[in-house]
């Protein structure tokens, strides 16, 4: 089940503006807290860890092409790519 925050960015991005940044940062934000809550235990969990990972990757690059200036983007993309 989609929670209304997460039901809200998906919302804005379709219907109003696929641009916007906030909610791009905010879809950005729930893949990357799903991949944090994931286990590891697994080759599939990790497989799909990594997915969460990558699309959170996804949305932040997304922010950056856009403003290459949001340093809390410019900080996570980082950090992410480090792991």
């Amino acid at each position: 089940m989609i929670d209304p925050e997460t039901r809200h960015y998906k919302h804005t991005l379709q219907h109003f503006e696929k641009h916007d940044r906030y909610a791009l940062i905010g879809m950005g934000n729930m893949f990357l807290g799903n991949a944090r809550e994931l286990a590891r235990s697994t080759d599939q969990d990790k497989k799909n860890k990594s997915k969460q990972y990558s699309k959170a990757v996804e949305f932040f690059e997304k922010v950056l092409l856009l403003d290459p200036k949001v340093s809390y983007v410019v900080l996570l993309d980082e950090h992410i790519l480090t792991l």
